[in-house]
Formats: C-alpha cells, structure tokens, sequence
C-alpha cells in the first residue's frame, strides 16, 4: 500500500505546477470539487492523473516528500510568470486610468465651455 502525503503538500506540488487548482482541474478534465475530494483522499485514480500530468511525487522511508531542484525551478519559474502577467495587467490599467482622466479633463473643458456660451 502506498504511503499518502499530506493533502497541504499535494496541493503545493500542483499548485508548483499549474499555478492553480483551477488550472489543474481543468488540465485533468475534473471540477473543483474533485481536486478538492481527490486532495484529502488520494485515490489511485486521482494519484494516476496526478502522475499523468507531470507532478512528480518523491517519498523517502518516512513518508515526507523530496524537495528536488527541479520542483524549486518550477516554482521560481511560475513566480516569474505570474509578475510578469501582473506586471502587463498593472500596465493594461495604468493605460486605461490615463485615457479616462484624459476624457475627464475633455468633459470638464466641455461642460465649462458650455456654461460660458449659456451666461
């Protein structure tokens, strides 16, 4: 019988790799619910798309998973990604805050335009 890891540790290694459980479900063809079931139970159906989809889980004698080199790259890897995705996000908004200030200052213009005509 194989030896379970801790649900918390599971969902790290998946959360390494997909970024998301969300993600994760959706790669592995699950709902949320399921991760979340497949997470505290660990059944050899769940562990086997786990394994499918590339999560590597490393055991010593004790039960306690292997950090690997490998796992700390993912996750520096996904760290970058996502402050890169943030980082084009922040830009995205900073654009937008700039056109409607832009279009604050052309209404203001306008309306006060508009109160002069009518004195």
């Amino acid at each position: 019988m194989r030896a379970k890891i801790e649900p918390a540790d599971l969902k790290e290694l998946i959360l390494i790799k997909f970024g998301s459980l969300d993600n994760f479900a959706k790669k592995a063809g699950l709902n949320n619910s399921q991760v979340s079931v497949g997470l505290k139970q660990q059944t050899a159906r769940f562990m086997a798309l786990v394994k499918k989809l590339g999560i590597k889980i490393d055991q010593n004698g004790d039960g306690n998973k292997k950090v690997s080199n490998e796992d700390i790259k993912n996750q520096l890897q996904n760290c970058m990604d996502r402050l890169a995705s943030l980082e084009t996000i922040l830009k995205e908004k900073e654009k937008v805050i700039e056109h409607q200030n832009n279009m604050l200052k052309m209404m203001t213009q306008f309306v006060e335009e508009m109160k002069k005509k009518n004195r």
